[in-house]
């Protein structure tokens, strides 16, 4: 949903120029709030989609994390009920309809707890953590050294999503035994597997370092490596 909301607002914004009329704007300028919001909260998407965010983090799935983003959507929620719907064309008002919507239903939708449910056989860190290199960037030294940023993040980060784990076993937000008895071989094969595939951009020819950097940014992102693996 967070996607679908994200493409409208790509689409509007490419699609205003020029001096835009009042409340068009306070609607632009709100799609612009809002896609600033995304973009911090997933580093990791906004990367792959050639965005600006901090390229050294990785998305807070904390507790506190999960309140202060809900309590952000509930503010830009009403940013978005205060423009004047009724002032726009009907392109752009049908686009205020769909986020709104979807800002809506994100926000209504935290009071059942869904976001306590972190895995499952389609999610989880036993995915999303060797996958983490994937979609980003891996071209020059400093992108080394944001994945090694974002590795050293990642123990911090399953302690959070332990926490958040637990609060939903307090809560009785848990996923059926059935859907979870698969998960475990997941967890399985990525300790198996020593997180290679994690490791493999250090293994990697760079011209911009020298190979006493390369050798030194290796040590780390295996140190790294471990210290995931041991959590």
């Amino acid at each position: 949903m967070a996607r679908t909301c994200s493409l409208l607002l790509t689409l509007a914004l490419l699609l205003s120029a020029g001096q835009a009329p009042p409340s068009r704007q306070q609607l632009m300028d709100t799609f612009d709030a809002i896609q600033a919001f995304r973009d911090r909260e997933d580093p990791l998407e906004a990367l792959a989609k050639g965005r600006p965010t901090d390229p050294t983090r990785i998305m807070d799935l904390s507790l506190a994390g999960f309140e202060r983003r809900h309590a952000e959507v509930g503010r830009l929620l009403e940013r978005l009920k205060a423009v004047d719907l009724a002032a726009l064309d009907e392109r752009d008002r049908l686009d205020a309809e769909v986020v709104l919507r979807d800002l809506q239903m994100e926000f209504d939708g935290h009071r059942f707890g869904g976001h306590l449910l972190l895995v499952g056989p389609l999610g989880g860190p036993q995915q999303s953590v060797p996958q983490m290199h994937e979609r980003v960037p891996m071209a020059r030294a400093d992108d080394l050294r944001h994945h090694l940023a974002r590795l050293q993040a990642v123990p911090r980060s399953l302690q959070d999503q332990r926490a958040v784990l637990q609060e939903g076993l307090r809560r009785g937000v848990t996923p059926p035994k059935a859907i979870l008895s698969g998960v475990v071989p997941q967890f399985d094969a990525v300790l198996a597997g020593k997180l290679q595939t994690l490791r493999e951009p250090f293994a990697r020819s760079w011209t911009d370092l020298t190979p006493e950097q390369v050798a030194d940014l290796r040590a780390r992102g295996d140190a790294a490596c471990e210290a995931i693996l041991e959590e």
